[in-house]
């Protein structure tokens, strides 16, 4: 069970999340342009760019993506010991089971390391247009 949020926009109320979706911390866009009226709305305490985020901010987004890489170890482990399990003719011991856990965690721990540096990327590429740059000083969001 988690939060789930629906974003509207703060000029004329149209969904920007397309519906409720479940509530997020992220590395993107600290702003969203309504589909409808094509205001610029704020999701900064949600969502800003790696570069604009304070320390504090950055350690509690990593802390949430070690806690995650633990979660999915533990369901792809579940998995694996389905797969072992089911395999009757295969006498499979304990160290099997640790090869399968130390498997899931490595498995786990490449998805979230590669997504986390692929948004770093992405944020620092969007951070590096001048363009962009200017969007957000002038919407407050840089300085």
């Amino acid at each position: 069970m988690g939060v789930y949020v629906n974003l509207r926009c703060r000029s004329c109320g149209t969904s920007l999340t397309g519906g409720y979706v479940r509530d997020y911390s992220a590395i993107g866009e600290p702003f969203v342009e309504c589909r409808s009226c094509g205001t610029a709305n704020s999701h900064a305490h949600k969502c800003t760019e790696w570069a604009l985020m304070g320390s504090f901010r950055k350690a509690c987004l990593l802390v949430r993506a070690a806690l995650s890489v633990l979660f999915y170890a533990i369901a792809i482990f579940m998995l694996f010991v389905v797969i072992i399990v089911g395999m009757k003719d295969m006498d499979v011991g304990p160290g099997g089971f640790v090869v399968a856990a130390a498997a899931a965690l490595l498995i786990s721990f490449i998805y979230r390391v590669r997504q986390i540096r692929r948004l770093i990327r992405q944020s620092n590429e969007r951070m590096g247009n001048p363009a962009y740059q200017m969007k957000l000083r002038l919407l407050g969001m840089a300085r």
